[in-house]
């Protein structure tokens, strides 16, 4: 775009900008920038700048000093004497007071926030393309050097805000999608190609000429659109230099010879080492265990990883992968060492942080200022997808995960997140076609069709989906969630000696959280048929293993399956303890979090005869999610027990609909009490509606909600049985009847159905 043609309104820009001109100066630019497109697009992408940091908490903080005392912030030059065209061109061209504080921050403060459009524009031209590096000097390469090298020299050249670096993994997509994975050694003319297909400016080539005594690696700059060497560079170390060292001289060199601006030269250059780790030795455990964390390889890539800390105890980015693929208290860690990572890794790591604090919109606006930098990030646009996904943007999260195949069409973990994106707005077509290209990427691999059988298994495909876990534990047997899917199955399919025999396969694992997992669920099986009194035995039990495997209280769970148990006995006043028990948990693990008034707590202190406590804690749970501003479904929720206890099945069904009205997930709990609920107030079409939802769903949530699972096929019978659909009615009751055909003596509804079944096979 061509300059302004007006040299006094183009000097006029960077005073309008900070803010700096005095009223009639504005008004007059204001009514310039209407003519001018140059102007116009600088002022715009301002804007755009200001957006980006206005939601920065470290900027906020600074910027709340020079808000009025009323916790306003008033635009340059605005009061009351200010026209009204004025100040809708203001509205207009910087549309928040909080973009009028960054105005001041910049001014008053240019050091603690560094906003260069200049920059931007410099490193989206300079995109530089890294291939693997060719070991010559050892072609098998055993250390991985050539990779680890190619990796380095991304993170190092990253640091600089000239430079947009186009990750080494990105061009190994590339040559994938271009069937050339298996190469040994990429030339000039194919680097060419795949840099092309990236959108690189520059490729760097390199190689490692020598190992011992001492490195040699030497690299060329290759122009992408020409094929021609613009530059190349030589670094050779000495007996007491490593890799890492090589690096930082080779950045030098490089950044030199892309002809880049002065500053570009100037700009703090740490070592790469203080942004990765001193040890050659931990990178390559860190690097392998990344790969095997792509192919969902969970327990082998946590031994690389804790292998990796072995040699650095301060690797941040290791203990961010431990707290992603075993225990997510590493996430401390990776916080207190986040100065030894780079920058594109100190997002990741705080956007994991603000992310186990519940804090979703702090996460993604830490993945969402990653990707400004790093646009090609694909596992950042997976990640945020999730995050979108987590809070119930669903359709923002599908757009995400086709970005991330728009950037690498063979990303099987995109293909992975879409099929469960799909399935989440029951768009059961897509989410197999998803799982199906999954599987034609990967088929050698586990996880895709584990995946499929999560599809298959939440959408009512039982005997699909036990035949899809199947297929995964064939090529991998230790697969832990393939053997703990397949084992609920057999639950739901009424094979409990089948269904324990899988799960205590997991007893043997070396994974602890394999064996956790192994242990709640074998305890949720008497509770599952009904053996109430066995089933807190088996309960204490799993609890004690679980205790010794990990040396302390982990699970939460137990406690509420506990409480479950206990209030199926009437002893709600033990349930209402095995609930304190669990925000006990909580809060010792999560010291800054209050866990507020949860739903059961309240179900079960009405459930316990007291209406008002039970109404006391509801608009205390109301109270704490609106300082939040989450919803309020779980309150609709409580009041909505409240008053089915009380007997008002109307009024209570009408609280459980607004209670789903108003999540963007449907809890398993809020779906079987508005089933309970519709089915006492004659709303038949609503009962049988979600009651076939929660049978015809074989989740995890069925099982850990066992009881309730259970019950649901003796409500959906009656509900049928009301609606004069006799022969349904039959199929449910048996199957609710052969389910509890040990259970505890003297339960009502186990009673009741044998009743009914009797006079429904009887015909009168």
């Amino acid at each position: 775009m061509a300059g302004c043609s007006d040299s006094r309104f183009e000097k006029m820009l960077h005073a309008y900008e900070l803010g700096m001109l005095t009223d009639d100066e504005r008004q007059e630019f204001e009514l310039h920038i209407y003519e001018c497109d140059h102007c116009f697009e600088r002022v715009r992408k301002f804007r755009d700048a200001a957006e980006l940091i206005k939601h920065n908490p470290k900027v906020e903080s600074s910027i709340r000093e020079f808000a009025n005392e009323d916790g306003t912030v008033s635009a340059p030059g605005d009061d009351e004497r200010v026209q009204p065209e004025r100040k809708r061109l203001w509205r207009t061209l910087i549309p928040t007071l909080a973009a009028a504080a960054i105005l001041i921050f910049l001014l008053v403060r240019p050091w603690q926030v560094r906003i260069s459009m200049e920059q931007d524009a410099i490193a989206a031209e300079n995109r530089l393309a890294v291939m693997y590096f060719e070991n010559v000097a050892n072609p098998e390469d055993p250390q991985r050097l050539g990779e680890i090298t190619a990796n380095l020299l991304v993170t190092d050249l990253s640091e600089s805000h000239y430079i947009q670096m186009i990750s080494s993994q990105r061009m190994y997509d590339v040559l994938r999608m271009l069937g050339k994975e298996d190469v040994a050694a990429v030339d000039k003319d194919l680097a060419t190609q795949v840099a092309q297909r990236a959108g690189a400016r520059w490729t760097l080539m390199g190689s490692i000429l020598q190992e011992e005594p001492s490195l040699i690696v030497t690299s060329q700059i290759v122009e992408t659109a020409t094929g021609e060497v613009v530059e190349s560079q030589r670094v050779e170390g000495d007996s007491t230099e490593n890799i890492f060292a090589l690096i930082d001289r080779l950045t030098v060199e490089i950044k030199a010879d892309l002809g880049l601006p002065e500053e570009a030269l100037k700009e703090p250059d740490r070592n790469v080492a203080d942004v990765t780790t001193h040890s050659p030795e931990a990178y390559r455990y860190y690097v392998e265990g990344t790969e095997l964390v792509a192919k969902f390889y969970t327990a082998e890539a946590v031994e690389k990883f804790e292998k990796a800390l072995e040699y650095d105890s301060t690797f941040a980015m290791a203990y961010y992968s431990l707290a992603i693929t075993k225990d997510r208290s590493y996430a401390t860690k990776a916080v207190e060492y986040i100065d030894h990572a780079g920058q594109k890794d100190r997002f990741y790591i705080r956007y994991l942080e603000a992310s186990l604090a519940g804090n979703f919109d702090e996460a993604m606006n830490q993945l969402e200022m990653l990707l400004e930098r790093f646009p090609d990030e694909k596992t950042a646009l997976v990640a945020l997808g999730r995050q979108k996904s987590a809070v119930g943007h669903r359709k923002e999260a599908i757009e995400l995960y086709h970005r991330a195949i728009e950037a690498d069409s063979l990303f099987g973990t995109a293909y992975n997140q879409l099929a469960y994106a799909y399935s989440q707005v029951d768009d059961i077509d897509r989410a197999l076609w998803a799982s199906n290209e999954y599987i034609r990427l990967a088929p050698d691999e586990p996880n895709p069709y584990d995946t499929r059988g999560d599809i298959l298994s939440a959408h009512g495909q039982l005997r699909k989906a036990i035949e899809s876990y199947q297929k995964a534990l064939e090529i991998k047997p230790d697969f832990s969630h393939a053997l703990q899917r397949l084992g609920m199955l057999y639950v739901f399919e009424g094979d409990f000696i089948r269904a324990d025999s899988c799960l205590r396969l997991l007893l043997e694992f070396k994974s602890r959280g394999a064996r956790g997992t192994g242990w709640y669920y074998i305890a949720a099986l008497p509770v599952y048929q009904g053996k109430f009194r066995e089933a807190l035995k088996a309960i204490d039990t799993a609890e004690n293993r679980v205790r010794e495997i990990f040396g302390r209280d982990v699970y939460r769970s137990f406690h509420i399956q506990r409480s479950f148990v206990h209030g199926q006995l009437g002893f709600f006043d033990s349930s209402l303890i095995d609930v304190a028990n669990s925000y006990d948990m909580l809060r010792r693990d999560n010291p800054g979090r209050d866990p507020g008034m949860r739903p059961i707590e309240i179900q079960y202190t009405a459930e316990g005869g007291d209406i008002a406590g039970a109404r006391e804690k509801a608009e205390e749970l109301r109270r704490g999610l609106d300082a939040t501003g989450a919803h309020i479904a779980d309150y609709y929720y409580s009041l909505g027990y409240v008053e089915w206890v009380l007997g008002n099945a109307d009024s209570a069904r009408v609280l459980f609909e607004k209670s789903m009205a108003d999540t963007n997930y449907v809890t398993f709990d809020s779906r079987y009490m508005l089933g309970v609920a519709a089915l006492e107030s004659g709303r038949l079409g609503t009962a049988v509606r979600e009651f076939e939802a929660i049978i015809t769903n074989y989740s995890d949530a069925r099982l850990s909600y066992a009881i309730w699972g259970v019950k649901s096929h003796y409500h959906l019978a009656k509900a049928y049985e009301a609606s004069g659909w006799n022969d349904e009615a039959i199929e449910q009751y048996q199957t609710f009847l052969h389910i509890w055909r040990d259970a505890d003596a003297g339960i009502f509804e186990v009673e009741d159905a044998r009743e009914r079944l009797t006079r429904l096979q009887s015909g009168s």
